[in-house]
């Protein structure tokens, strides 16, 4: 891309650099995850989400970018999935957790 940028106090001045981050294409709605809640198998990303009762699931996702400390997930989740934050160590897929009610948010 190339931009026009009004520099009348010469605050670039030739062979310096600028990072721009512009949106390109449409807003979508999304849900964000802290990073944290993400693991990473051979092929691809997943989250642990609490299926019916209260046993950990393993759920494939396809991420996007971060905002912050957050992730926003583009599929593999749907508003109202109870996501697996903390204690990952000890949770695994099939198992009952003792969860700590946090509600996948939609992105702002």
């Amino acid at each position: 891309m190339r931009a026009v940028y009004e520099n009348a106090k010469g605050h670039l001045t030739p062979g310096l650099f600028a990072r721009l981050k512009m949106q390109i294409g449409q807003a979508y709605e999304a849900i964000l995850i802290p990073e944290t809640a993400i693991g990473t198998d051979l092929s691809s990303k997943f989250v642990l989400v609490l299926g019916e009762g209260n046993i950990a699931t393993y759920r494939p996702v396809v991420l996007g970018s971060r905002r912050g400390e957050e992730r926003i997930v583009k599929e593999g989740l749907k508003e109202g999935d109870v996501v697996i934050v903390s204690g990952l160590q000890r949770a695994r897929p099939g198992t009952p957790v003792a969860p700590n009610d946090i509600a996948a948010k939609p992105a702002e």
